[in-house]
């Protein structure tokens, strides 16, 4: 989503339309995907008796942690990528490498047991908490993240309000330039 508006100048240079729009638009359509996808995950845990009960309740108020997060990268981001067009693909090396600094193919313990120094990485990386949290809600069972459920959510929440601040602080100051630059 990035490129959204960029990508969007006739609909941008209309008088009419307001651009604030098109990264939620870009985000609605994930997040119904991803609806869709955790109810089926949901009715396929309950099928092979690993429901995880009151537990799943929690991954409504994540998935509201996780498109506040979202919303304001997009907003910041997408805008960026309009004045800065190779913002999209540093952009896309730089999730690739978020990807792999979130243990999620591999156990945390791998890499703190051997290098003690790098545990703050997973502290700081908003993803390997989001994945951890989901983790907990989806299957009951709790990453090696080195702190508290509550301090997670906690994290999640002043970092989601941070990013939505300044996602749309930058989105509402730039937005008179966009159709001249798209």
């Amino acid at each position: 989503s990035t490129a959204i508006i960029a990508g969007s100048g006739g609909l941008i240079k209309k008088v009419v339309f307001p651009a604030a729009i098109l990264p939620m638009q870009a985000i609605v359509a994930s997040f119904v995907n991803l609806t869709i996808t955790l109810l089926l995950l949901g009715v396929f845990l309950a099928v092979i008796g690993l429901f995880p009960g009151l537990w799943f309740a929690m991954v409504v108020p994540l998935m509201a942690l996780q498109f506040i997060l979202v919303v304001g990268a997009c907003y910041l981001f997408s805008t960026i990528n309009v004045f800065f067009r190779d913002m999209a693909p540093i952009l896309g090396a730089c999730l690739n490498f978020l990807f792999w600094l979130t243990p999620i193919v591999y156990p945390a313990r791998l890499i703190t047991d051997r290098v003690h120094k790098v545990e703050y990485l997973f502290l700081i990386n908003p993803v390997a908490h989001l994945v951890r949290l989901y983790r907990q809600a989806l299957y009951r069972y709790s990453s090696e993240v080195p702190c508290s459920v509550g301090a997670s959510i906690a994290y999640l929440l002043c970092l989601g309000a941070l990013a939505y601040v300044i996602g749309k602080y930058v989105f509402t100051r730039s937005q008179s330039h966009l159709a001249d630059e798209v």
